[in-house]
């Protein structure tokens, strides 16, 4: 069952996101904010809590960077790979090839 909070913020979120819409560039500030607190809705609050204290200390407090440290904080585990099709095979492996580069850049060189 969700806490009051919980449903007031999914509330809150949900305009912020019809302000989003509409273009305005104050709310294109504040919506990665709005996204992290949105966590809460998913996560524990004292796990969300905690992942940002631990990115603004890192110096990179961003949605990808606290999504990360939330899954390593609660001990998700990732996804498992994926096979590739066969028809997604390589038939010629890629190689380093200097000289081809070189060829293509027509001869400049930076002293």
């Amino acid at each position: 069952m969700k806490r009051p909070y919980q449903i007031a913020a999914g509330r809150a979120v949900q305009r912020v996101r019809q302000w989003a819409e509409s273009q305005n560039p104050a709310v294109q500030l504040v919506l990665p904010m709005v996204e992290i607190l949105a966590l809460v809705l998913t996560y524990d609050e004292q796990a969300v809590l905690a992942a940002v204290e631990l990115a603004l200390e890192a110096g990179a407090p961003s949605k990808p960077h606290v999504l990360n440290l939330l899954a390593r904080l609660t001990g998700e585990t990732p996804p498992a790979p994926i096979a590739a099709p066969p028809a997604l095979a390589l038939k010629i492996a890629p190689e380093a090839n200097v000289a081809r580069y070189d060829a293509l850049r027509g001869g400049r060189h930076v002293a």
